[in-house]
């Protein structure tokens, strides 16, 4: 019972060492001076939308500060195109910067990026702080649908052949995807399959057969009214391009131009 009751104690004493170690500042992060200058002012910005929100008041710095100082380095990296930009200033000075993708609430996966191109993985309850201010989420409620619509019919005009991949690239298609987080465009394109053409994120495979970007030209939100161009580039480098409408009555036309 005794040796019981040692073990246990042991088992106690190195948790609170485990959960310790993980709150301390990572020397990485500190380095920049963060633990140490006063921060004026914390501004996070929308990548897709360069819509800018400002921290000012002292007790959210302080916190939202400690968040990204207890950053923990890991190896695993995501592949996403970072959401928010973090820059740290004080009175005279930017201080620190650093890229977040949005969403990821794996330990092991990278979702903070210095400016050296290191991998950290922050708690993801840091957008709490700001995600509800800056993104508007119900203006997405139509967009799975409206690329998953878009897409099949495009690879419906694809040369049927086996073992067939295309990328799709929807990272700048703003007009649609400004208030859409890398992760869920990824969801997006991971529940697409035409005709036995696998679907993937930009950076997931190399070589694809195809290489499909998506230019809306204008998008109303709804299941309706919508146009966009798409290029598909073949492996060989040769592209053609498709005009793509979503009409009121909710049905696809689409053409080559």
């Amino acid at each position: 019972m005794r040796k019981g009751f040692l073990m246990a104690l042991c088992i106690s004493i190195a948790m609170i060492f485990t959960s310790c170690g993980s709150n301390k500042v990572n020397p990485n992060i500190a380095k920049t001076g963060l633990d140490k200058e006063k921060i004026q002012r914390i501004n996070i910005i929308n990548n897709r939308s360069s819509q800018k929100y400002t921290f000012s008041q002292e007790r959210n710095k302080e916190r939202f500060k400690n968040i990204v100082l207890k950053a923990v380095e890991v190896s695993e990296d995501p592949k996403l195109d970072p959401d928010f930009t973090f820059d740290f200033y004080s009175e005279t000075k930017k201080i620190a910067s650093f890229k977040y993708i949005a969403g990821i609430s794996d330990k092991r996966v990278a979702n903070l990026i210095d400016e050296n191109n290191k991998l950290y993985h922050i708690d993801d309850s840091i957008e709490n702080e700001f995600f509800k201010r800056m993104i508007k989420v119900k203006s997405d409620e139509y967009v799975p649908e409206y690329y998953t619509s878009l897409i099949e019919k495009v690879l419906e005009k694809l040369p049927k052949k086996d073992n067939v991949t295309a990328v799709v690239d929807i990272r700048k298609d703003y007009i649609v995807t400004r208030n859409l987080m890398s992760v869920d465009q990824k969801r997006i394109l991971d529940n697409i399959s035409k005709d036995g053409i696998e679907v993937k994120y930009p950076g997931e495979v190399e070589n694809p057969d195809y290489y499909i970007t998506v230019n809306t030209k204008s998008y109303n939100g709804t299941r309706k009214d919508a146009s966009a161009v798409v290029s598909v580039k073949d492996s060989n480098n040769v592209t053609v391009k498709f005009e793509v409408k979503l009409t009121s009555d909710g049905k696809f036309y689409i053409r080559l131009i």
